[in-house]
């Protein structure tokens, strides 16, 4: 048979040996090698090898395409959307209410505590007020769920199962200490700095401080004489320890709508914390004016008395708060509930 029907192989030596050469299979059989040209030598090497990079990069292209193919076994639970789990434990699919019943307006957080591990997991709750937890051992939880303006609102969750999904709903109650963080006059103002108040107020519910700030200083630069964006901004800048650009805020707004009870318990809570008592006195004095109704009011003037020894006044507005508090005292930490344990 011609040898030019045996394919030519490279023979090539790892350990520095002589240069390679190219052999026919007949002759390799009968150990006969014979030497080929230096150009012939080249051309089959380097064909060789490209033949063995273009493997390895076949092979490298496909192990990574594998692997970005791969379905991911766990859904977004951010994604409202999405309703189809495929976990190997429980699903849990916790729905965030407000008291009347309806669906939280506001971002909630969610903290699922494993009763057996005491592992912690944290959601929050989205636009349809739901949180979502997949893939659950079979074991007890406990849920705390909190959110601006509320209190914090707890359920223990046990009997669930493998691979089943669970809805569950908790409903969370007011804080009666909460400030309104509404803009009654926000019709008023214009147009732009209406639609930023708005954003900023819906940040600010949802606990995002950062772009409430933002929203609310650009609506300030539009409409500074608004006695609620002055409201506002005291608030935020409490909320972030500034105690002296809260103060101008709420002195301001106070000024601007001297018979908003909202701003002037605001107000007179910032003279306490400042051990201001004679400021507290008078600002609380007109809050419970603008607002008799409101048991906050009382009972924080019935603290400003009392740091100004004024002991019987102090037990008297003390005593309204609790008539118009359903749960006790409206205010827990006072120096009242302190001393004389109400």
């Amino acid at each position: 048979m011609p040898a030019s029907m045996f394919p030519e192989v490279s023979v090539f030596c790892p350990n520095g040996g002589p240069p390679n050469h190219s052999v026919s299979e007949p002759a390799m059989n009968q150990a006969n090698c014979s030497t080929v040209s230096r150009s012939n030598h080249s051309r089959r090497r380097i064909w060789f090898l490209a033949a063995n990079l273009g493997f390895t990069v076949c092979v490298l292209v496909s192990h990574g395409a594998l692997g970005q193919t791969r379905p991911s076994t766990l859904p977004d639970p951010t994604n409202a959307m999405m309703r189809t789990y495929n976990p190997q434990g429980a699903t849990l699919v916790l729905t965030v209410l407000s008291e009347n019943g309806t669906r939280l307006d506001r971002q909630a957080v969610v903290k699922l505590t494993n009763l057996s591990t005491q592992k912690v997991m944290w959601q929050t709750t989205t636009k349809g007020a739901e949180a979502t937890f997949v893939d659950l051992p079979v074991v007890r939880y406990d849920v705390d769920v909190s959110a601006v303006g509320y209190l914090t609102g707890n359920k223990e969750i046990s009997g669930l199962g493998a691979l089943n999904t669970y809805r569950v709903e908790i409903t969370l109650q007011r804080d009666p200490n909460s400030i309104d963080l509404s803009a009654p006059t926000v019709s008023q103002m214009p147009k732009k700095a209406r639609n930023e108040t708005l954003r900023g107020i819906a940040a600010l519910t949802s606990g995002n401080f950062k772009e409430a700030q933002k929203r609310l200083d650009v609506a300030y630069k539009i409409y500074p004489d608004s006695a609620d964006l002055n409201f506002l901004l005291g608030y935020m800048a409490l909320q972030q320890k500034q105690v002296e650009p809260a103060k101008n805020y709420l002195e301001r707004a106070a000024t601007l709508d001297p018979h908003n009870a909202r701003t002037l318990i605001l107000l007179g809570r910032l003279y306490l914390q400042r051990e201001d008592y004679a400021a507290a006195r008078t600002t609380l004095e007109h809050a419970v004016i603008a607002d008799p109704q409101d048991g906050t009011a009382h009972a924080f003037l019935a603290e400003a008395y009392f740091r100004q020894l004024d002991f019987d006044k102090a037990l008297q507005h003390a005593q309204i708060a609790l008539d118009k508090s359903k749960t006790g005292p409206v205010r827990r930490n006072s120096c009242l509930g302190r001393h004389w344990r109400i």
